[in-house]
C-alpha cells in the first residue's frame, strides 16, 4: 500500500515538474518561422518578404536544426537516466548491469555529442573568413 502511494505521490511530483516550465513560458511569443529561416525565393519588384534565401540563410536553417537536435537529446538523455537509475534502485543483479550499461552509453554518447559541437565551432571559428557564412555558427 506504500509503495502505491510513494509511486503517485513521485508521478505527481514529476508531472508538476514537468508542466511548471511551460506555464511559465506560456507569455512568450513564439517565432513560428519552421525549419527553413527564409522567405524564399525574392521575385524583382517584390518588397513583402523580408529574409532573403541565400547561403546565409541555409547556413542558418542548418544551425536551428543543430540547435534544435541539441535541445531534444537534453529531455531524452535525461529520462535515460532517471530509467537507469530506477532499474539501478531495484537491486537485481541483472537490472543493476543494465542500469550501468545505460549511465554509460547516455554519458558518452552526450560527451561525444558536446565535443564535436565543440570542436566543429572551434574549427570554423580558426579557419572560416567573417561574414563568410558560415559564421554563423559562431555567434559572431
Amino acid at each position: 500500500m506504500i509503495n502505491k502511494k510513494l509511486k503517485n505521490i513521485i508521478f505527481a511530483l514529476v508531472l508538476a515538474l514537468s508542466i511548471i516550465p511551460n506555464i511559465s513560458f506560456a507569455q512568450e511569443k513564439l517565432d513560428y518561422s519552421g525549419l527553413v529561416q527564409c522567405d524564399g525565393v525574392i521575385t524583382p519588384g517584390e518588397t513583402e518578404r523580408q529574409r532573403v534565401c541565400d547561403f546565409n540563410a541555409l547556413m542558418e536553417t542548418v544551425k536551428y536544426i543543430i540547435n534544435w537536435l541539441f535541445l531534444i537529446t537534453i529531455p531524452i538523455a535525461t529520462v535515460a537516466f532517471a530509467y537507469a537509475g530506477i532499474l539501478y534502485m531495484t537491486g537485481s543483479q541483472g537490472n543493476i548491469g543494465t542500469a550501468k550499461s545505460i549511465f554509460q552509453s547516455v554519458a558518452y554518447g552526450f560527451i561525444i555529442m558536446l565535443v564535436a559541437w565543440i570542436a566543429v565551432v572551434t574549427v570554423v571559428d580558426w579557419f572560416v573568413e567573417k561574414n563568410s557564412g558560415f559564421d554563423i555558427f559562431i555567434g559572431k
